[in-house]
């Protein structure tokens, strides 16, 4: 198997895959050893397989202005020209560089703005390093301080959540005792999470 870090892959496609390992990972959980393998598998195939940065076909057919339009509103790197390069020089097609890049530098200018920015940081969206203008690094840092500090309070809802359901089920009067103080201590840890922001 092919591994994703020796393709010619899109960051997005990088970044699919990657999120598909944390899924993966949380709803196998209790599943057995060998349909876990199987899944794994099947699944990282099929992504895998959508990971050609651009086909013979769209080489073909390619409005290179547009395309760089759209790969720079999308904050992709620029380095997925080299990419189209190759790939299309292996289909005996060039690519037009030069139109290439003046759309790609159009589409740098929606994706690079200060709202975008807040909002690629605060859904702990992949971010390329694309943008040089202070607005959006300041907006980036922001949003994504915030998306942090969501995943935190998070994190602390789902054990307390955890061990809720452990008091639930559990007969034991120590037990269930302590479960309580540790619920309490994760809730006060939460309301100060919720002071830090304000």
């Amino acid at each position: 198997m092919i591994l994703p870090d020796d393709l010619q892959a899109t960051s997005a496609c990088r970044s699919l895959f990657f999120s598909f390992l944390l899924s993966y990972t949380r709803f196998t959980t209790k599943m057995g050893g060998a349909m876990k393998r199987l899944l794994s598998l099947s699944i990282i195939c099929l992504i895998l397989s959508g990971c050609q940065t651009i086909s013979p076909e769209e080489c073909k057919s390619a409005d290179w202005y547009n395309r760089g339009i759209n790969d720079g509103s999308d904050g992709l790197k620029r380095s997925i020209l080299q990419s189209y390069t190759q790939e299309c020089a292996e289909a005996g097609i060039s690519v037009n560089s030069e139109e290439w890049r003046r759309g790609y530098k159009f589409g740098l200018q929606s994706y690079c703005t200060a709202e975008n920015g807040y909002f690629v940081g605060s859904k702990g969206l992949s971010y390329n390093g694309v943008c040089h203008n202070r607005e959006f690094l300041e907006n980036y840092k922001l949003g994504n301080k915030e998306y942090q500090l969501e995943q935190k309070r998070q994190s602390i809802r789902n054990e307390i959540n955890q061990l809720q359901d452990k008091l639930h089920n559990e007969t034991d009067k120590s037990k269930r005792k302590e479960l309580r103080k540790k619920i309490e201590r994760l809730e006060d840890r939460l309301d100060s999470l919720y002071t830090h922001d304000t």
